[in-house]
């Protein structure tokens, strides 16, 4: 079973697309042994692509379509889609985390760091304290590890 939370705004478009069945209230769902396995991540990359195809400039869409990549370990993949969504939205800060955690998993540490720093100016910008705080302790691993230098 895989749970896919949709933003509010796209249930209309999934429905209209033949994609949503009908429109159920959230409920809590009993704890389930679920294996995460990529069949489900495949799954869920495929669910934010249906999504992404009916408004291809949704940066919401564009930053859960990041994360499952990230998740199902395709950096690459990620990194292109959250450039993307900074493209789109420049100071938005939890993109600019992703994608500096993609840029590590692709060995880029340098590029990563950059991107974290850059970060940190847009968070403190716009108060945004959880990535902005993750941001912060990403670039002390970072330069304590000798990034950057």
């Amino acid at each position: 079973m895989c749970i896919l939370l949709i933003p509010r705004k796209c249930t209309g478009h999934l429905a209209s697309a033949g994609l949503l069945r009908r429109k159920t209230p959230q409920r809590l769902i009993p704890a389930l042994p679920l294996r995460y396995d990529s069949f489900m991540d495949t799954a869920r990359i495929e669910q934010f692509k249906a999504v992404l195809a009916l408004d291809p400039e949704d940066v919401t869409v564009l930053f859960g379509l990041g994360q499952a990549y990230l998740e199902a370990d395709q950096p690459a993949e990620a990194e292109q889609v959250l450039r993307r969504a900074i493209e789109l939205k420049p100071d938005y800060t939890a993109a600019l985390h992703l994608l500096g955690r993609a840029l590590e998993k692709l060995g880029q540490m340098d590029q990563a760091l950059k991107i974290y720093e850059q970060g940190i100016v847009v968070g403190e910008r716009t108060r945004d304290m959880i990535p902005l705080e993750k941001m912060r302790a990403r670039v002390r691993r970072l330069k304590k590890a000798g990034a950057g230098t």
